[in-house]
């Protein structure tokens, strides 16, 4: 099956599944973001996760992909070298375990052998994992292990605060393939890079590849009253997660705003997109931006929230970053804009603290929007920074 085949297969998946989840739990109200892994997952969130199955078909033939690829760059001609190659992979945040299976059936199918190395920081889920696994020769689960930063890592390790089968998988750097799920509505709200370039750092090989390889963020303008009325009883600002409602527009293009590779940590990312509103509709008509995202996970194999053709995937619904909390924002009927967006990811403390304690965070991680006003072709009319939000691991 080629890819266009794929992904339209997978568009009519997600259709199918969005239909019926909204037809037996209606749209996502607004729930404002909070932190990755504090408190820790329930098994409703994960059964929302799997009941979208277009993700994870996509996922399937992603890792597949893959691992063909790997065995092709890998395995010479020589008899004696294929029945000694392996493929070892980690899946990072294995939750319930579904890419675990999916590595492993791949493994089959390809008739490579392999290791699947699973990490999972939820205590209920690691121990769901080893059970389910624990008859499985070519899978380990490790203890439940929180990943933030290589210093955590290696400290732990020393003083033997981690499982111990980790030093060895350190010292091999072995893993030929991560891959992993820990996305949020704005694609990078669980830490996504950073958690995986830790992991590919402490444990790949020279030519390791990750699924996801990059992602990519968009915003686009809401225009509705059900949404405006609900923001202005709010205390609270900053991000929120929800299904747009029946009434809501988009009233401009869905705009990129930055885009990282999965295995490049990075500080600060900072993104600008000229916002040109639809004809017959000004900021006033607005309430908030709307943030998606894209994520590569291999090859031609692209994960799509953005609510147009080509979406892909429903779970993660429409991050949304209210209006509420701007000052004015003086326009008229030819308003015309830039949001400046900016994530910054920096440690809040020493490293030799609390290690592993989820409870201490380590990562700091803020979102903040800037709308620079554009009116009669004069820029910068006022500098506007409407939202900010933090999180935290």
């Amino acid at each position: 099956m080629n890819t266009e085949i794929l992904i339209d297969k997978a568009e009519s998946m997600c259709q199918r599944d969005y239909y019926q989840v909204l037809q037996r739990q209606g749209i996502l109200p607004p729930t404002r973001n909070k932190d990755p892994v504090n408190p820790p997952w329930t098994a409703v969130e994960y059964e929302a996760m799997e009941a979208d199955t277009a993700k994870y078909f996509l996922f399937y033939t992603a890792i597949l992909k893959a691992l063909k690829s790997i065995k092709s760059n890998n395995v010479p001609s020589s008899v004696s070298f294929k029945n000694d190659f392996k493929i070892d992979c980690m899946v990072v945040g294995a939750g319930r375990g579904r890419l675990v299976d999916y590595c492993v059936d791949c493994l089959q199918e390809l008739n490579i052998k392999g290791t699947v190395h699973v990490l999972e920081v939820n205590q209920a889920a690691n121990t769901y994992l080893k059970e389910k696994f624990q008859s499985v020769d070519s899978v380990v689960v490790y203890s439940p292990l929180l990943v933030r930063s290589t210093e955590e890592m290696l400290l732990a390790m020393e003083a033997n605060e981690c499982d111990i089968r980790l030093k060895e998988l350190n010292s091999q750097k072995n893993i030929s393939l991560f891959v992993s799920e820990l996305f949020g509505s704005f694609g990078d709200n669980e830490f996504v890079s950073e958690i995986i370039s830790t992991c590919v750092g402490m444990f790949g090989n020279r030519d390791a590849i990750s699924i996801p390889v990059s992602y990519g963020t968009y915003l686009t303008v809401v225009k509705s009253d059900h949404l405006k009325e609900y923001f202005q009883k709010q205390e609270n600002s900053g991000m929120f997660v929800l299904g747009l409602p029946t009434d809501a527009e988009l009233i401009s293009k869905i705009y990129p705003v930055y885009s990282n590779d999965c295995k490049a940590k990075c500080e600060s990312l900072t993104g600008k997109a000229n916002i040109k509103l639809l004809q017959n509709y000004t900021m006033n008509d607005a309430c908030g931006l709307a943030g998606y995202f894209t994520a590569k996970l291999f090859d031609e194999i692209i994960l799509d929230t953005r609510p147009q053709q080509g979406r892909n995937t429903f779970f993660w619904e429409s991050a949304f970053f209210p209006f509420k909390a701007a000052k004015p924002f003086r326009v008229n009927n030819k308003t015309e804009g830039d949001i400046v967006f900016e994530r910054t990811c920096k440690k809040i403390r020493s490293v030799a603290e609390h290690v592993f304690d989820v409870k201490q965070p380590l990562l700091k991680m803020t979102y903040e929007v800037t709308l620079v006003n554009k009116t009669n072709n004069l820029v910068a009319t006022e500098n506007n920074i409407f939202c900010y939000h933090e999180l935290y691991l």
